[in-house]
């Protein structure tokens, strides 16, 4: 327990402290290396196919007090980098999900970056369009319009 005196004056309780010092608390730096070491390992699970595992990441970024806006513009370009034309409706459902948390804020908000989470892991995943794009923006550089354009025809045709 913990009691006001004064405005700059709080006595804590010793059962108070001992309880503190039992809990054990989440390792998180939000401008280091925990922060990448997270946000990897919540991009791993979703390339995973794995929801549990991508809520689990997911809440332990959000209870470390990560900015939920950041979670999810990283879901948002997961959605248009990692699963791509595979499942189209993945980046419009990222997108709600930022639009629903920029909305109604916290706590509330958590949920709809937590379905989005869940979808993104079970979506089917797409890298061949990345590979694509970097084939193009090479012959690009190149001046290789006539290759590049193939590229581009035989995705449609795909």
């Amino acid at each position: 327990m913990v009691q006001n005196l004064q405005e700059n004056e709080r006595v804590v309780s010793l059962e108070f402290a001992q309880e503190a010092l039992l809990k054990k608390s989440l390792l998180y730096d939000k401008d280091g290396e925990e922060h990448y070491n997270l946000i990897s390992a919540l991009h791993k699970s979703l390339r995973g196919s794995d929801p549990d595992a991508a809520l689990y990441w997911l809440g332990r970024m959000l209870a470390a007090g990560e900015d939920p806006l950041y979670i999810a513009r990283r879901m948002v370009r997961f959605a248009s980098e990692d699963i791509g034309n595979a499942d189209p409706q993945a980046l419009v459902v990222a997108m709600a999900a930022q639009q629903a948390f920029h909305f109604i804020g916290l706590p509330e908000g958590e949920l709809a970056l937590a379905q989005a989470a869940v979808y993104l892991a079970t979506a089917p995943k797409a890298m061949r369009f990345i590979q694509d794009m970097e084939k193009s923006k090479k012959l690009l550089r190149q001046k290789d319009i006539c290759r590049c354009l193939c590229i581009f025809a035989t995705r449609q045709q795909s």
